[in-house]
């Protein structure tokens, strides 16, 4: 009699990866594999659905091939594509004043994903068996994308910085830092420094927009607070303006680049943007005639700027300009100054703001109870690998926060986070310790990270009192 001889079936994706082989007797059937992989076809080239009549006493090969994709186009014939793992996108219309950038494709969340040419189909599929691209344009401009989005970030504050009048006087600038529907129109909500509208008995808000001038009378003072130097006003337009967005101060760089946008020397020269340096991202507790933590920058700014926001290359708010030092002594040994510029930083204008904004403003400067730390030794002393964070040399006292969240002596602080923040902040030394639970408002709760004993820990959240 005669021997039957088993086939080998193997199973190829289109690149010739190997994904499956089967040992069949002659004139018996393969099974499909069950595990095929996405975005394959559950049929096979060159069979049909069962994989009946296979005869040949030989080693077959059987190629999954791709499932079809219809690709639509704005303005264009739609492309079909099947076999393969890359394809040619084709050149969309041409805009004039515009540059074609890529085409983009939104998901199932609405998220917009860029397209190259090239792509593997896989990553395109999600799921899909056709889907429509749109062009993206930018502006043809004599600028580099890069220098193009710093341009336009920027363009957005120069719109949301304001001329804030203190009688009738321009006195300093301001900025919107919130925007609500109501009633057809738009509230806004402005910060500037406390000292731009003291002893006020009637302020006003200007804007210009495109060199034209808009005049906002009897705006309402909500609250301020001398201590920090931060106001907050709010008036009413039909204006669909920008708002400039808070950045974590806390993550601020010595040498990063800053800009101060105000309104210096009165109305006459609105808008102005001047480009700096962060000189130092180490807070200052006491400035002029602030008692708050400020940075120091050397974007230049002038009477008028006060109250006028710091940004980032973002346009990203990491502080509200407040005081500069300048050479004002007439005696003999008087050092001139340059470049010394200082701005609240954003994490305390923020809780300074919303504590207006509740009526919930601490009186006094720091008449909430004290966090209860005693910190006097140096990181290493709690941990000699850590050169930064909070040592505690003393047991915290049963009444403060410190105790209830279950501090002890030796314990390195090394992060601090609440509510407000999307994640840790890291805590280097005693004064960002201090500025961090300045900046949390009464009742917040508070998370830290500590090392105890060489290990890490979590304690709380525990409500600042």
């Amino acid at each position: 009699g005669s021997v039957t001889r088993p086939n080998q079936v193997v199973f190829k994706l289109p690149d010739g990866t190997v994904f499956d082989i089967q040992l069949v007797m002659l004139n018996n059937n393969a099974t499909t594999p069950s595990a095929i992989p996405f975005p394959f076809k559950t049929t096979l080239a060159g069979f049909d659905g069962s994989l009946n009549a296979i005869t040949e006493d030989t080693v077959l090969t059987a190629i999954l091939s791709y499932i079809p994709l219809t690709v639509n186009f704005e303005g264009q014939d739609p492309l079909n594509l099947t076999a393969g793992s890359v394809f040619m996108l084709p050149t969309p219309p041409v805009r004039e004043g515009f540059i074609f950038t890529h085409y983009a494709w939104f998901d199932a969340l609405g998220t917009e994903v860029i397209v190259y040419n090239g792509m593997p189909l896989e990553i395109l599929f999600h799921g899909r068996t056709e889907v429509t691209l749109v062009p993206r344009y930018r502006m043809d401009t004599p600028f580099s994308e890069e220098e193009e989005r710093r341009i336009r970030a920027l363009e957005d504050v120069i719109l949301a910085t304001v001329n804030v009048l203190n009688d009738g006087i321009g006195q300093g600038s301001g900025f919107i830092v919130s925007r609500t529907a109501v009633s057809g129109q738009f509230e806004y909500t402005v910060l500037t420094n406390e000292h731009v509208i003291s002893n006020y008995t009637r302020v006003d808000i200007r804007l210009f927009i495109g060199g034209n001038q808009y005049d906002f009378a009897n705006v309402t003072v909500v609250g301020s607070d001398a201590k920090n130097d931060i106001a907050v006003l709010k008036f009413t337009s039909s204006m669909n303006l920008p708002v400039i967005e808070f950045a974590n101060s806390f993550e601020v760089r010595s040498g990063q680049i800053v800009y101060a946008v105000g309104n210096p020397l009165g109305i006459g020269r609105f808008d102005s943007i001047s480009q700096g340096v962060l000189t130092s991202a180490r807070r200052f507790l006491s400035v002029e005639s602030s008692l708050t933590y400020v940075f120091q920058h050397d974007a230049a700014i002038n009477p008028g700027n006060s109250g006028g926001p710091l940004v980032d290359s973002n346009g990203r708010l990491i502080g509200v300009n407040s005081a500069k030092s300048v050479y004002t002594s007439q005696a003999p040994d008087a050092i001139p100054t340059e470049g010394l510029a200082y701005a609240v930083s954003s994490f305390i204008a923020e809780r300074v703001m919303i504590d207006i904004l509740n009526n919930s403003l601490p009186s006094p400067f720091r008449s909430r109870d004290t966090f209860g730390v005693t910190s006097t030794q140096l990181p290493t002393n709690c941990n000699p690998n850590e050169f930064t964070g909070v040592c505690l040399s003393a047991n915290p006292q049963g009444s403060t926060a410190a105790f209830k969240i279950g501090l002890q002596s030796g314990d390195l602080i090394t992060h601090f986070k609440h509510p407000r923040l999307t994640d840790f902040i890291r805590i280097l030394n005693p004064a960002e310790l201090d500025e961090a639970i300045y900046g949390t408002r009464v009742g917040e709760a508070i998370t830290l990270k500590i090392i105890r004993n060489g290990s890490e820990m979590t304690l709380g959240p525990q409500n600042l009192e």
